[in-house]
């Protein structure tokens, strides 16, 4: 009866979790809450049988509480639209940015995408640098892993030169809110959505001998990093779908430095794969330890330095990742 009893609840736990819970709570505090979750319970298996319904009604008032404040503190009275997805909390806000209005896109609380209302323009400096690389370049098919709220591809869209612009993000909702609260306009035909995770779309694409001339990376978002996302097999996954003179164009958050474990470790991941690493800082922020760190194959201007990792390869099969990220983040 007891095998009987787990096997019921590693089924509904899957599906109650899947279906149930990131629908509602979302991804990071639903994990947050089965982690306390089952330290509660580990607990109250150790008491005894007297107190332990009393503890588990205190540990459900708990969760329906973080579930409250959840909500609570993630609305924003200001902003133009937000919603809960199952991926992320969305909010749009109009504000200013070095001075002139700006449309911000927020997600989970950070800034993740801005535009000018009116001229579509990102003020963000590592969307201008990609905008200027794909001037420079001129390609005609290129591919986006992870939308940004769409404000690169509608830019990279106003181009001559481009034929189609494949845009990937795992959030199916993106594209409709963006569209209709962001941009408020449809996007170009030539900007075609992929809702899917980028490992699923680029095994697709190696399979059909689908190449592109400019491979954006765009899928590092702040402390919200796929660890699925930084190996040999990933990477090796990008080059196979460059064309002859094809380009990759990754925009990391890094410390400033280089220096930090994940840094070293993914730059030399990048650098077994592509043979070439060249670096562009372009926030410099002072106050900050990180920054947004332009990662490509060549350098596109001066301001571009070869870097020569000296870190450790992240695999499929092996990697520290989360560990280092933790270094990164809170380690300056």
């Amino acid at each position: 009866s007891i095998l009987f009893i787990s096997t019921i609840g590693s089924f509904l736990g899957s599906i109650v979790t899947s279906i149930v819970l990131f629908q509602w709570l979302g991804v990071m505090h639903t994990s947050v809450i089965v982690c306390v979750s089952l330290i509660f319970a580990a607990g109250i298996l150790l008491l005894p049988e007297s107190k332990r319904l009393s503890l588990a009604c205190v540990l459900l008032t708990g969760i329906c509480r973080r579930r409250g404040y959840t909500y609570y503190s993630n609305q924003q009275p200001d902003a133009l639209y937000q919603f809960d997805s199952a991926y992320q909390h969305i909010a749009i806000k109009d504000t200013t940015m070095y001075g002139k209005p700006a449309r911000i896109f927020h997600t989970n609380g950070a800034f993740s995408s801005g535009i000018d209302p009116v001229t579509k323009i990102s003020p963000f400096k590592y969307i201008r640098e990609m905008v200027d690389i794909a001037q420079q370049t001129q390609p005609k098919r290129v591919l986006i892993i992870w939308a940004a709220w769409f404000a690169l591809p509608y830019e990279l869209a106003q181009l001559e030169s481009i034929e189609q612009i494949d845009t990937i993000d795992i959030d199916p909702s993106v594209k409709a809110i963006a569209e209709q609260y962001f941009l408020q306009e449809q996007l170009p035909d030539t900007v075609n959505f992929l809702p899917y995770s980028a490992r699923y779309i680029i095994n697709q694409h190696q399979k059909a001998g689908i190449t592109y001339d400019l491979i954006f990376g765009d899928a590092y978002n702040g402390k919200s990093i796929p660890d699925e996302l930084t190996t040999v097999e990933y990477f090796q996954g990008i080059n196979d779908l460059l064309s002859e003179d094809g380009q990759a164009v990754f925009n990391f958050i890094l410390d400033t430095d280089l220096s930090q474990p994940f840094t070293q470790n993914v730059l030399a991941t990048w650098d077994y794969v592509f043979d070439a690493t060249y670096a562009k800082n372009v926030t410099n922020n002072p106050r900050h330890h990180l920054d947004n760190i332009i990662i490509t194959t060549i350098a596109f201007d001066e301001n571009y330095q070869p870097v020569h990792p000296k870190g450790t390869l992240y695999t499929d099969n092996k990697r520290s990742t989360e560990l280092d990220l933790v270094g990164l983040f809170w380690n300056p």
